[in-house]
């Protein structure tokens, strides 16, 4: 028989090895979205120094403290280890050490999960410029599953943002071209929107983003103020910043204006 007691016990439990396990996660988010990025198969090639190809010891992997005691240098070839790998891994575990303070811990797990799909997102169009559908399409099914079991009566309205989310980046990435003559906008980033309204449903797309949009400014102004030029027609990885909104917004909620 359950007891108050014991479910309070049992969640305490699964909070805190979700809080061990999450810095493993972060490491293998760091090699998802570092094969992803290279085209390279992700779970059926062995973990290699990036310098010397060697083939790395279960030593060499121990999330954090592995870079921290190799100074992050190779072992064997005393290679730089890229310096995402350890950020990822901590990211990871501030992803549910802040869910655990924000959302109920019934959504603890479907904040970490969703946190740690919008890092591999990221780190992937930081990278690599691009969003892989693979994640896209993880993001949206994860989203409708959770609606579908504990908000069933908001599944249009999710639906109807997904459908919104895509074909107001799509329609407003045309017109950029339109207009400009290059490309403005990638087709994953209507993705990846459409997919976040799986999660926080139509309402909060446009929060999400006006946080991407000014957190994006925000980020080319501190580039220029330390000394970085940019070419209008360079790149800039917008997933990043979409990510940021949604993740705002998931945790706290659309934007709202106070009277």
């Amino acid at each position: 028989m359950f007891t108050t007691s014991g479910l309070r016990r049992g969640v305490r439990l699964a909070s805190a090895f979700l809080i061990v396990c999450s810095p493993f996660v972060g490491s293998f988010l760091g090699l998802l979205a570092t094969r992803m990025s290279l085209g390279r198969p992700v779970l059926t090639m062995r973990s290699r120094c990036d310098h010397c190809d060697s083939v790395l010891s279960i030593a060499d992997l121990v999330p954090i403290v592995s870079w921290v005691g190799l100074r992050g240098k190779c072992r064997l070839c005393g290679g730089s280890i890229d310096p995402a790998l350890p950020i990822i891994e901590v990211a990871a575990l501030v992803v549910v050490l802040w869910s655990a303070l924000v959302v109920p811990p019934a959504l603890l797990w479907p904040s970490a999960l969703l946190g740690w799909l919008l890092l591999a997102l990221s780190m992937v169009d930081i990278k690599a410029f691009r969003l892989p559908d693979t994640l896209t399409c993880t993001l949206f099914a994860t989203g409708l599953t959770l609606t579908w079991f504990a908000y069933p009566e908001q599944l249009p309205s999710h639906l109807m943002g997904a459908v919104l989310g895509f074909s107001a980046l799509y329609a407003i990435g045309r017109l950029f071209r339109a207009v400009r003559g290059y490309d403005g906008l990638g087709l994953g980033d209507a993705k990846l929107l459409g997919a976040s309204a799986a999660w926080i449903s139509w309402e909060g797309l446009p929060s999400v983003l006006l946080v991407g949009a000014t957190s994006a400014l925000f980020w080319i102004l501190l580039t220029r103020l330390a000394g970085r030029r940019w070419d209008r027609h360079r790149p800039i990885p917008f997933g990043p910043f979409l990510c940021l909104g949604i993740w705002l917004v998931w945790l706290y909620g659309p934007l709202t204006w106070g009277v």
